[in-house]
């Protein structure tokens, strides 16, 4: 993308490459840059660990006029986490900091000289949090009350330290607010558990949809229950023991052909071994949405993370009915029974699956239903919008 003398220069970092869209940060990125680079010239600072295809340089190059990508190693990380230690930074900014990239950083905006900087996650706000220019941070979620709340799920040798990393945390989430300019949260219960002084200096900018890439598909159903997301993400794992382990004992009772897929990319080895006759566990998927189309409900029984749910959208938009905890739930605001079902204990949930699994004219009301309300809230152009006259009133 060429540069254009008419539109101003926006600086983005993020602490991953935002494609593939596999992880709910990069897809909220990628989406919003998307709408952003219509109106300014971007320049994309992303870090990575691994390796990134040709695909997803490929994707970045159509949203900006330049960008950078920096590969933090094993190295950079050891000594990260090392300056943690020093520093009172929490592990999961440090665990991101390299001074090299620092410099590089530092260099491009240099080089770019931008208007205003968009920063994605307090991972890398250290970055940027004490150079002198217009900028906002994108909280994303309250991760601080993410870490306690895994601090209470935990194994019990890592719950000392999840709880120690949550006091970090809140401490430097209080600390940016008055770092950058203005800061940006997905959903008014994550702002909430940060913002205690009431200042209103966090604006709400939601999760949207792509209603028309996630829509409903008339295929054969394989699964009575889906449930999809990176299995590698704590949450998502819990949810999923939770799910197998928990809620469908309780379910097979009534229905005992009852079968569940769980569907996303790096799953740990919990949740492989949930495997079974009537699980399944698929790994990485070309197409998510055929995970969705192929189940009768979908079921999000989450119980720990923050934020909002990417994947209760997504199985909204394409017609499904969506059991799930309050958790979850609350911050997309639909309306219980008519949109969405919610329940948190086993029993209650196991109760709602089955009674869904056996009455499949109501089923369908919800589900219609879902998909119109997510038709109507959840457009990615009308979520970003705050976001744009955000950048606007800070340049």
């Amino acid at each position: 993308m060429e540069i254009s003398v008419e539109k101003k220069n926006l600086f983005v970092l993020l602490s991953r490459i935002p494609y593939p869209l596999e992880k709910g940060d990069k897809l909220r990125a990628y989406h919003q840059l998307k709408i952003l680079s219509k109106t300014y010239n971007l320049f994309i600072f992303a870090l990575y660990k691994g390796e990134y295809t040709a695909e997803s340089e490929a994707k970045v190059s159509e949203l900006c006029v330049d960008y950078k990508f920096f590969k933090l190693t094993l190295w950079n990380r050891f000594w990260g986490m090392l300056y943690a230690i020093f520093s009172g930074l929490p592990f999961q900014t440090a665990y991101f900091f390299s001074f090299k990239a620092k410099k590089m950083i530092l260099q491009s905006i240099q080089k770019f000289k931008p208007d205003v900087a968009y920063v994605q996650l307090i991972r890398v706000a250290n970055y940027l949090e004490d150079i002198q220019m217009p900028k906002i941070l994108d909280f994303q979620d309250a991760l601080s009350t993410n870490m306690f709340r895994r601090s209470k799920r935990e194994k019990f040798f890592l719950r000392a330290f999840f709880k120690f990393e949550s006091k970090l945390i809140k401490k430097y989430e209080l600390r940016l607010l008055s770092k950058f300019n203005h800061c940006t949260i997905i959903s008014e219960l994550d702002r909430i558990t940060i913002e205690e002084s009431g200042n209103q200096q966090i604006s709400i900018v939601p999760n949207g949809v792509d209603t028309q890439f996630f829509s409903p598909q008339n295929l054969d159903k394989k699964y009575d229950i889906s449930f999809v997301g990176n299995m590698g993400y704590a949450p998502n794992v819990d949810a999923s023991i939770f799910l197998v382990k928990e809620i469908m004992p309780l379910v097979w009772k009534i229905l005992p052909k009852t079968k569940v897929v769980l569907a996303g990319a790096n799953p740990t080895p919990e949740v492989l071994h949930l495997q079974s006759s009537q699980v399944e566990v698929t790994g990485w998927v070309d197409d998510i949405r055929n995970y969705y189309a192929e189940s009768h409900v979908f079921v999000a029984p989450l119980r720990m993370g923050t934020g909002m749910q990417n994947k209760i959208l997504e199985a909204m938009a394409m017609g499904l009915p969506c059991v799930s905890t309050s958790l979850a739930a609350n911050p997309i605001g639909a309306n219980e029974k008519e949109e969405i079902m919610v329940e948190n204990s086993a029993a209650d949930i196991a109760n709602q699956i089955v009674f869904l699994l056996n009455n499949p004219d109501k089923c369908s009301v919800i589900a219609q239903n879902a998909r119109r309300f997510v038709e109507k809230q959840y457009s990615w152009e009308s979520q970003t919008e705050t976001l744009l006259n955000l950048i606007e009133k800070n340049i």
